[in-house]
C-alpha cells in the first residue's frame, strides 16, 4: 500500500531526501566522514578501485559510523557521481543539516542575507559561501532553478565552510519575493546606475542582497522586485567585479555588524 502524499511519514521522508546531496572524490568524502556534524547516508565505491591508505581509512570510518557501503561498476558510479572523470571511484550521499527552506526565514534572526540568481559556476558559489560564512551576513539563499547545486566542486571551493554555512533553498527566487517583502525584508541589487554607495550607506533594515549571473547580472524581473539599488565605487575605469569578489565586499560591510 502506497503512502499518502500528505501523511506525516511521507512528508518527513520527502524532507529528508530533499536534503541529500552526492559528493565525490576521495578527499571530499574523507573530510565528510571526519566531520562530526555530517550524517552520511550511503558510501558508493567502484568495484575496480585499487587499495590505498585513503580508501582504507574511508571504509574504516564508514564501518565505524554504520554507513551503508555499496559497490558499483565504473559506469554505474559515474551515473551516481555525475562526474566519472573526477570521482576517483568513490561517492557519498550526505544529509545536509545545514540546508533550510526559505519559508523558515525570520527577519529577527536572519537580518542580512545574500541571494544568488542564475549563478552557474560552482567555484564562484563555493567562494561566495565561504565569504558569507566568515563575514557579517546571516545566511545565503540558493535557488534550485538555474543555480549550480551544492556538489564536490562547490564544497572544495568553499574550503569546507559549506558544512558550517546557513543555507536557505527555494525552487525559484522570483516566486518568493512578495512573501519576503511581507515578512519585512527589503530586496537590494547592485548596479552601476544606482545612486546609493554601498560602502557608505547605513543599512539598518532587514535586507537581502541579490547577486546575478556572471555575464547577464540579475534578471530584469528580479530587479523590478527590488526596493533598493546600490553601487560599488571603482577606480581606473573598471566596470565590474567578479561575483565572488562582490559577495566578499557585501559580507564585510561594517554597517551590517551585529
Amino acid at each position: 500500500m502506497s503512502q499518502k502524499l500528505d501523511s506525516k511519514e511521507y512528508l518527513e521522508k520527502k524532507k529528508y531526501f530533499e536534503n541529500i546531496i552526492t559528493i565525490y572524490g576521495r578527499k571530499p568524502v574523507l573530510e565528510a566522514f571526519e566531520k562530526n556534524n555530517i550524517s552520511i547516508d550511503k558510501l558508493h565505491l567502484a568495484k575496480t578501485n585499487k587499495q590505498d591508505k585513503t580508501l582504507d581509512l574511508i571504509i574504516k570510518l564508514a564501518k565505524q559510523q554504520n554507513t551503508e557501503i555499496t559497490f558499483h561498476s565504473k559506469s554505474e558510479l559515474s551515473r551516481i557521481s555525475k562526474n566519472g572523470k573526477q570521482d576517483q571511484g568513490i561517492a557519498a550521499d550526505i544529509y545536509c543539516q545545514f540546508l533550510n527552506n526559505i519559508e523558515s526565514l525570520d527577519p529577527s534572526k536572519e537580518k542580512y542575507l545574500l541571494a544568488l540568481d542564475q549563478i552557474t559556476n560552482p567555484q564562484n558559489i563555493g567562494m561566495i559561501i565561504r565569504s558569507v560564512t566568515a563575514g557579517n551576513l546571516d545566511g545565503i539563499i540558493l535557488p534550485k532553478d538555474g543555480t549550480s547545486p551544492i556538489n564536490s566542486l562547490v564544497i572544495k571551493s568553499s574550503a569546507g565552510t559549506v558544512f558550517k554555512a546557513k543555507i536557505f533553498q527555494c525552487k525559484n527566487l522570483l516566486n518568493h519575493t512578495n512573501d519576503l517583502t511581507k515578512k519585512g525584508y527589503q530586496l537590494a541589487t547592485l548596479t552601476t546606475s544606482a545612486n546609493q554607495n554601498l560602502l557608505t550607506s547605513e543599512i539598518n533594515h532587514p535586507t537581502i542582497f541579490i547577486l546575478g549571473n556572471e555575464s547577464k547580472g540579475v534578471s530584469q524581473k528580479l530587479q523590478d522586485s527590488c526596493q533598493q539599488e546600490f553601487f560599488i565605487p571603482m577606480q581606473n575605469d573598471v566596470e565590474s567585479l567578479n561575483v565572488a569578489v562582490t559577495a566578499g565586499i557585501i559580507s564585510y560591510l561594517p554597517s551590517l555588524r551585529k
